[in-house]
């Protein structure tokens, strides 16, 4: 089996039939809707996990999963579920 260069992906700037079939419906081309920075909400951190021991916030003990509760890392005993 012969390699395939990459130069053969490269975009030649003929429109592809998909395109050209679509224009000639009159309709574009679907594209997906650019996302709004604002619109995205970042993720809860709810529990981290370390390889070697972190402390808990409530008792102290050594332990490497830590579960967030009031913005305090404690282990699964102090944790109020």
């Amino acid at each position: 089996m012969e390699d395939t260069s990459l130069d053969e992906f490269l975009d030649s700037g003929e429109e592809s039939t998909a395109e050209s079939e679509s224009d000639e419906e009159g309709t574009e081309p679907s594209s997906s809707p650019e996302t709004d920075d604002q619109q995205v909400e970042q993720a809860t951190v709810t529990a981290r996990w370390r390889s070697d021991e972190s402390r808990c916030y409530c008792c102290g003990d050594a332990v490497s999963r830590l579960w967030v509760d009031d913005n305090e890392s404690v282990c699964r005993a102090c944790k109020e579920w």
